[in-house]
This record gives C-alpha cells, structure tokens and sequence, in this order.
C-alpha cells in the first residue's frame, strides 16, 4: 500500500518503512528507538503495521492510508526542504546538504532528521510480502536528529556527511531528511513541517529540484577514536563555532566553542567529557555549528 501511495503522488511524498522487530533481517535499531519516541498508539502498546502522516498518526487500516496522505498534501507547508550533495563510490561516502527555508512569520523550533533509505529489498514477511521499498537503514548522526532554529522568513543549511554499508546496494539507496518538532503536542502528535528526498547518485529534491549550493567542508579524522578526534573545518574566517558530542541517548557530554581560523580551523575533541573525565568506548554523535552551517555525524570511541 505505501508502494502505492508514493506511485500516486510522484514527487510529492517522503516515505519511510521502519522493521522495528528485532527478529527481521531488515530491521534498525535506530528506526526502532524513533518509533518508540511516539505516544503509544493503541492501548499503551506499539502495533505494526502503523502509519505516521506528518507526525500524526493513522492506525492500521490500508485501506484509509492514501486518503489520509492525500488529505495531508492539500495542506500549504511553511517550510522548504531543498537537497543537493555528493557522493564517492570508491569510498561508499558522500555528504548532504539540505537547506531548510521558512516562510512563517515566527521562528521554528524544530530537529532535523537525515535518513538512509534503500529500495528493492527482499525479504519475505509474515504477510507474505517479498520486495520492500523505503526500508530505513540508518538515522545520521542518531534517531534524536540535529536540533535547528528557523528563524521567521529565514534559511539555515545542514551538512551531514554519510556512509552506505558494504550489504547495501548504493544505487537503491536514498536519502532523506524531514524537519519535525521533537516535542508531543497536545493531540499526541509530533508535527512534520517538510521533507525531501534524493536518490544517492543523483540529489533531486522533493520541492525543487537541481538546486546547488556552495558549503563549507568538514573533515573527522581518525574514523575510529582511540585517544581524540580531530575536526578539519574549512569555512570564512572569523566564524564562529560550537562543536557539542552527545551520548546516544541525547545527553551531552561535551562543548567546543572558538572562532574559525583562515584556510582550516582544527578542533580537537580528546575524548573527554566538561569533568574531564575519559568517556567509556562506543557510538557518540556531534552537532557542529559554523555560522549558517551545521555538520552532524557520529564518532566511533574505540578502547
């Protein structure tokens, strides 16, 4: 049904299928933990399958989805969502540059969410279904999003880099980002104000496509932390910057802050948390703000 639904509404949707079982091959765990950051739908219980429309949720009924997508698209948005990028296939990696524009007179408070979605994956499901499209494979840097305030008539760009896994096919890979307001409103529901999509090999999006912008680079080296990393900023001198590491369940552990340098700015991250104590091995994710640009990812700390 949700094949359906995008093949009726071509350029005009943002879909993604979460597998939030842990026994399915095409699960994510990161998928899992966003769904569980809803209300529960039915009874205090999380049921599969669920629809989600803009942050509302719309039950289980197939047969009401698409009147509910198409109720939803009738609905003016006060935000853009503009893609452009690029990609390596030598070293399965790429950045994404999404450029969020408001057209509200008051200023948005919201998180911006960047997904890695693949086609065409097989898998035979308990109802029977063999092909699945849109299937969620990774929340970049996590499924808590990048916290980003719209100002009122304004624009903000996000630059994210991003890595395809050796298991998946890179040209069925998507990208896709959608600004939603983290906080559960009092009808349940946590409100979607634009999406966009882009194929990895080719950026085209959503509500305007072949746009192109000039952004600053970042560089995070090494990929695995053992004893700090390093952030290679290339940006306008004089720019202001904060570098905060996030623990993933969203708390923070540490902040950066200075002014940008001229050719490259260096931040060092030694791997300690503000009490300057050595953080334990695992996933962290970063949040990098240089003027106008933001830059998230994640950093592998290693023993």
């Amino acid at each position: 049904m949700l094949d359906q639904i995008v093949a009726d509404n071509p350029g005009r949707t943002v879909p993604m299928e979460w597998h939030t079982d842990v026994q399915f091959p095409l699960h994510c765990p990161e998928a899992r933990l966003k769904f569980r950051q809803y209300p529960p739908p039915m009874s205090n219980g999380y049921y599969t399958p669920w629809l989600w429309v803009d942050g509302h949720e719309r039950g289980y009924d197939y047969g009401a989805w698409g009147n509910y997508v198409a109720q939803a698209l009738t609905l003016p948005a006060d935000v853009q969502v503009n893609l452009s990028g690029s990609y390596d296939p030598g070293t399965r990696s790429g950045q994404v540059q999404a450029e969020l524009v408001s057209s509200s007179a008051g200023a948005i408070n919201a998180n911006v969410y960047v997904v890695v979605t693949e086609d065409s994956c097989y898998y035979v499901g308990p109802n029977g279904d063999p092909w699945h499209n849109h299937v969620c494979r990774d929340f970049i840097p996590d499924q808590n999003g990048t916290p980003l305030t719209l100002p009122a008539l304004g624009r903000e760009t996000l630059v994210t880099d991003f890595t395809l896994d050796l298991a998946w096919n890179e040209t069925r890979c998507n990208i896709v980002v959608f600004y939603q307001d983290p906080v559960v409103q009092p009808d349940s529901t946590k409100p979607v104000y634009n999406g966009a999509q882009s194929s990895v090999g080719l950026f085209t999006s959503v509500a305007e496509p072949g746009r192109t912008f000039q952004a600053a680079r970042l560089a995070v080296v090494p990929s695995l932390v053992s004893r700090a990393a390093e952030f290679q900023l290339r940006a306008a001198p004089g720019l202001r910057y904060r570098l905060a590491v996030y623990r993933p369940d969203g708390s923070r552990v540490r902040e950066l802050v200075g002014t940008g340098q001229p050719d490259m700015t260096r931040i060092v991250w030694n791997r300690n948390d503000g009490l300057g104590r050595s953080v334990p091995p695992g996933v962290y994710a970063y949040h990098l703000t240089c003027g106008r640009e933001r830059f998230s990812g994640k950093l592998v700390v290693t023993e």
